[in-house]
């Protein structure tokens, strides 16, 4: 697990220096850090294990009164879209689309893990929340977030996101997950130390 891990972070490391370098060239054309645009409707956002892996470290180690704060945030995310019919199979049987269709703009649409406008897990966040607001590869086209870049995309060299999702599954398989989790039921999962299957048919994540 501790090589799978290794692997993972110098995945992200490599990211990392990529915006790095888009930064030193765009500098005028980033997101301020007072923006969070891009978090606000990414509670159904799939993760792959070995990002949850990574995520862990950062929410076991947050105080308690934040770390109860995230994980009652993903459970009220959970409980108002199984109120609405969607479940975790049918998220990621979808990618989390029409759940977060459903409640998109709302309190719970949010990121569990966004508290006050901060990321609570930023040195351990996903893959495509370090790419994204960068020019990225989708598999189909470039795209970048609309406020980022602008006039700029087609100088610079987009950051090879379908690579680094392919690699993180690739790892993530090894870890014997071949599934993806949602963002809220990922946290709920990490907090309670749930070591339920990743797809637990019939089961909420959020019981109690």
């Amino acid at each position: 697990m501790n090589e799978i891990l290794a692997e993972y972070l110098y995945l992200t490391r490599d990211i990392d220096r990529q915006t790095a370098n888009l930064r030193m060239y765009l500098a005028d054309r980033l997101c301020p850090p007072t923006c969070y645009a891009c978090c606000v409707n990414t509670a159904t956002l799939l993760f792959a294990e070995v990002e949850g892996l990574y995520l862990k470290e950062a929410l076991e180690a947050l105080p308690v009164e934040v770390r109860d704060y995230v994980l009652k945030k993903a459970k009220r995310a959970i409980r108002r879209m199984e109120n609405l019919g969607y479940t975790m199979e049918k998220m990621v049987d979808d990618a989390g689309n029409k759940a977060i269709d459903a409640i998109k703009g709302s309190p719970e649409a949010e990121c569990p893990m966004l508290v006050g406008g901060v990321c609570v897990v930023y040195k351990q966040r996903p893959v495509i929340c370090r790419i994204w607001g960068y020019p990225m590869f989708n598999g189909d086209k470039v795209s970048c977030c609309n406020k980022t870049f602008k006039g700029k995309r087609d100088k610079v060299k987009p950051i090879n996101y379908v690579h680094y999702w392919r690699e993180t599954k690739r790892l993530s398989k090894e870890l014997g997950a071949d599934e993806k989790t949602p963002n809220c039921y990922m946290v709920v999962r990490i907090l309670e130390k749930d070591d339920v299957p990743i797809i637990a048919k019939g089961k909420s994540s959020c019981q109690g």
